[in-house]
């Protein structure tokens, strides 16, 4: 997403949500909460929960969620299903708000049935409001359902306002899916909404300047420039008649990228510096620092490098007050753009791998997003299939017992006549008939239930393999300078050998005039050039070896197994962190025993191991003196055993039961993931074998693990 798409759906919703306002101390005894409730409705009711919930908001966290409790306990009290409803909600809002995205889930959802028995207006409400949550977590289809539901409700009791803001944020919807025709579309429904407002508030004003600059985006970004201006300056207008700074900077950053697009670079030089001015004389520093380096960006391509440094150096002491790292990431963008055009080329590689850190930062955290985000998902299809399970169990079940229970009648009425006999067991013959189709229909609908929770299973599987992938090229990340310091000492040796060559082949073309010179110095003109090309081949061969590790480690994982040796895989890992090793002062210590072939995936293998050795020199980086790294194989009983240990400080015993959870880590943020244990434990048991850990608190670590050379790996006894 484009930074200009950032800042407008970041705008929608600063606009939208006004919970980030700290507010006064609330009254939240139990009676003064209930006689609140019993009196307040619709406007007055989200008004007065509004501000119990900005409250909270601003408490710690326990702190938080207690006071909200507390708040719909009182609500629960009073029996009213209505503020149940819009308390539950807020509830909801407030965990997510406090980064508990689960437990929001369950708090949305329940609101969003109990809502089911309420009125029009609180269930068109209430589909609003879990909508706002579904786009949070980027689950949009299920946002759009439920936006779309909500205008329905809204549209049936004539609510303008509501109509007006679910059609706007289905704009928005539309307009984050890259869908713009639909886009332009509803905004121009939401434009007319907002026309048959009564009382527009602060809100609709705001949210009807934005559905402008809205339309406005979509041209721009459907290349209809014309008509792109055309509406920017309609949003301009609209922004300065409703007194609206906030959004009057926003749309002249929009325009200043249709200049910068058009290449009229004076005009949206201009647009830029007003943004610039507005954030500052509003304290919005995050906003000023992003706009100050896209002034320096429309400088730069304009030549004016000193003015360009002036906007950079501003943006630099604006820097730390953004918390957001896309600013951060415009910023060193921007400083890398200077330094290229000033052929600053130590300046632009400082700047462009400040940029790759952040970006791989935003990549983890985006991952780690989509991976709660898939969870959501996946637990909505498990609760949908468990619902649809059960109410074909309850209809089975119950034309059992209708079946049971006419057999009866049948015996009972077989007394009476043979006549009333048959009749009865004519029908019940035909009411068999009736029941076992049915049985069948019930039993297709099962095993296709069935089916889709397999499916669901194996997407699950997929996503977990690409968690892995992604785990793994974090940590050729991070070995990225010592994998280049690895490459560059062969390629040194090439360097000379190509110089020493060409200087011998110098003294020969002298010495060719010279007979008596050239048949003196010839023999070992051809011995230096011989021994120089040795060591260009050594250097080559070595560059090759590296590479070839590299590119053996970053391939993507396959499901397929294959026959290999142990201790190639772990040779692999080891030229992988050479460098790492050589920078630590580190002694690898190798006890290898001859060892059978196995079945099993090489590039997980390789990347467990990797895993394993880069904890250990992580751990040896805290000893003073001798650092040791001990890797022994072994082949006991038709299991492989393969011990990592070092002479490092150890891990105590608490911390041993959790060093392989997931997201668990004891390094310094920045410097692991805590992924590396968890998905090393799960590539190996997902080969049928064993990892464990040994370790006492100051005497080192052992990593244990044990591969089947045929079979699975039965519980270590040694």
């Amino acid at each position: 997403m484009t930074p200009l798409r950032t800042l407008a759906i970041i705008a929608f919703l600063l606009c939208f949500n006004s919970w980030a306002t700290p507010a006064a101390a609330q009254d939240v005894r139990e009676d003064v909460l209930k006689r609140k409730f019993a009196v307040l409705k619709n406007d007055s009711l989200e008004t007065f929960l509004d501000s119990l919930y900005r409250h909270a908001l601003a408490l710690p966290f326990e702190e938080s969620i207690l006071h909200g409790q507390a708040v719909l306990l009182a609500a629960k009290q009073t029996g009213i299903t209505d503020v149940v409803v819009k308390t539950t909600s807020a509830l909801g809002q407030l965990y997510f708000e406090k980064g508990s995205i689960k437990e929001a889930f369950g708090n949305f959802n329940a609101a969003y049935a109990l809502a089911q028995s309420c009125s029009k207006p609180t269930r068109g409400w209430m589909a609003l409001h879990i909508s706002y949550f579904y786009k949070a977590i980027n689950l949009l289809p299920e946002a759009q359902e439920k936006i779309q539901e909500a205008a329905v409700l809204f549209r049936a009791v004539g609510d303008q306002r509501r109509l007006f803001r679910s059609n706007y944020f289905l704009s928005i919807i539309y307009y984050i899916e890259n869908d713009y025709s639909r886009s332009i579309e509803q905004s121009k429904v939401a434009i007319e909404n907002f026309r048959t407002i009564k009382k527009p508030e602060k809100q609709d004003s705001a949210e009807f300047i934005s559905a402008h600059n809205t339309v406005g985006l979509c041209y721009f970004y459907s290349n209809s420039l014309d008509a792109s201006l055309e509406w920017y300056n309609k949003a301009v207008q609209l922004a300065i008649d409703f007194h609206n700074p906030v959004w009057l900077g926003i749309i002249r950053w929009s325009k200043a990228n249709l200049f910068i697009k058009l290449k009229r670079y004076p005009d949206a030089l201009e647009e830029i510096k007003f943004g610039y001015r507005t954030a500052m004389a509003f304290h919005q520093f995050s906003d000023a620092c992003h706009t100050a380096a896209t002034v320096a960006r429309v400088l730069t391509l304009m030549k004016r490098y000193p003015e360009a440094k002036v906007y950079l150096d501003s943006a630099k002491l604006l820097l730390p007050h953004s918390i957001d790292n896309n600013v951060r990431l415009y910023y060193w963008q921007a400083r890398a753009d200077l330094s290229n055009a000033q052929e600053n080329y130590k300046s632009a590689v400082f700047a462009l791998q400040k940029l790759n850190a952040i970006r791989d930062s935003l990549f983890l955290g985006k991952e780690k997003a989509n991976f709660e985000r898939d969870a959501i998902r996946q637990e909505m299809e498990w609760r949908d299939a468990e619902i649809n399970l059960l109410k074909a169990r309850n209809e089975i079940f119950a034309l059992e017992v209708a079946r049971n229970k006419f057999q009866r009648n049948v015996l009972i009425a077989s007394i009476v006549t043979f006549i009333v006999l048959l009749v009865i067991i004519y029908g019940a013959y035909q009411n068999k008939k009736a029941s076992h189709r049915a049985l069948m229909a019930k039993n297709e609908v099962i095993e296709r239930h069935q089916q889709e929770l397999t499916q669901s299973i194996e997407n699950l599987k997929i996503a977990q393999e690409h968690l892995v992938q992604s785990e793994k090229m974090v940590s050729l990340g991070v070995l990225t300078a010592g994998i280049a310091h690895e490459i560059n000492n062969p390629l040194n040796f090439i360097s000379g050998g190509v110089e020493a060559l060409t200087s011998e082949i110098d003294d020969l073309s002298k010495a060719a005039d010279d007979p008596s010179v050239l048949q003196k110095n010839f023999t070992e003109a051809v011995k230096n050039i011989r021994d120089i090309l040795t060591t260009i081949a050594n250097g080559v061969q070595r560059t090759n070896k590296i590479i070839m590790n590299l590119l053996f480690f970053s391939s993507p994982q396959a499901r397929g197994l294959e026959k290999i040796d142990v201790h190639e895989t772990l040779e692999a890992a080891l030229t992988i962190l050479n460098s790492k090793l050589k920078e630590g002062n580190i002694h690898v210590i190798k006890n290898y025993k001859t060892l059978p072939p196995i079945l099993a995936s090489a590039v997980q293998l390789s990347q467990v191991f990797m895993n394993i050795i880069d904890n250990a020199i992580y751990a040896l980086g805290k000893v003073e003196g001798p650092r040791n790294l001990i890797i022994s194989t072994a082949l006991q009983d038709d299991v492989i055993k393969i011990s990592i240990s070092d002479n490092g400080p150890g891990i105590p015993p608490a911390l041993q039961r959790k060093i392989m959870d997931p997201f668990f880590t004891t390094k310094e943020v920045g410097k692991g993931t805590g992924l590396g244990l968890s998905i090393s434990l799960g590539i190996i048991n997902n080969h049928q074998g064993s990892l464990r850990v040994v370790s006492e608190d100051g005497k080192g670590a052992e990593f244990i693990t044990c591969l089947p050379v045929n079979g699975s790996v039965e519980k270590e006894t040694k």
